[in-house]
């Protein structure tokens, strides 16, 4: 009988735990809801969440309702980077505009063998420095990329790009951009810029509004650093 009774007690408490659990997860979901609704309003821009599941959402996408295109969305890592682990969430903005049409330039973490300060670009086109390219931005865009050589770079970031980077674009400033948005984010994010336009892709998958116009307002800053000189 008191075995009887006890394995009652203990399923009760399961069951009032989980509720308690899922009622947490929906009164979190539905508070970042509002808090996007509420920065889509405030900035003009057009929400679309999707996927939703125990208040995380499959696919959380800001765009603008009206001036230059662009969208950031937060959705399955493995839906952008084939090794990506299943379920892993990534954060990407894409724009069209601006684009460099003439060049290539990516802002990475730091290289494996970064250039010393003053020497000229290295090639990096070596299988080792693909793979490490690759497991950042995907064998796709790997296979495709022009030859990159890889630059000096101020502490903190790896830079790449087709030609030499300076007087063309401002590092130091872009890195500074960088860092803002470190303080408070573990993750950097990998920018891209070039005949495509400009992309930055984030390992981390970024639910709250805060978060989320952080991210774009970096994506925005770095736009106006980048066609600074192009």
């Amino acid at each position: 009988m008191t075995a009887v009774l006890t394995i009652l007690v203990v399923a009760a408490f399961l069951t009032l735990a989980g509720g308690v659990v899922y009622l947490w997860l929906r009164l979190n979901q539905t508070s970042r809801r509002e808090g996007l609704q509420a920065l889509a309003a405030r900035r003009g821009w057009a929400l679309n969440i999707s996927g939703e599941y125990l208040g995380r959402p499959g696919m959380l996408r800001l765009s603008p309702r009206g001036g230059p295109a662009w969208t950031v969305e937060t959705r399955a890592l493995a839906s952008l980077i084939e090794s990506a682990a299943a379920g892993q969430q990534a954060t990407e903005y894409v724009a069209d505009e601006p684009r460099w049409p003439g060049g290539l330039l990516i802002l990475l973490p730091p290289l494996p063998a970064p250039p010393a300060a003053g020497d000229a670009g290295r090639g990096f086109d070596g299988s080792e420095d693909r793979a490490w390219l690759a497991e950042r931005l995907g064998k796709g865009f790997v296979r495709t990329a022009p030859g990159l050589f890889a630059w000096p770079a101020p502490a903190g970031i790896g830079l790449l790009c087709t030609q030499e980077p300076v007087p063309r674009f401002d590092p130091p400033a872009l890195a500074r951009a960088l860092d803002l948005w470190a303080t408070g984010h573990a993750a950097r994010p990998v920018v891209v810029f070039g005949p495509e336009g400009l992309r930055l892709h984030l390992p981390e998958g970024l639910r709250r509004a805060d978060q989320m116009e952080r991210f774009v307002d970096l994506a925005h800053e770095l736009a106006r650093l980048l066609t600074g000189g192009v």
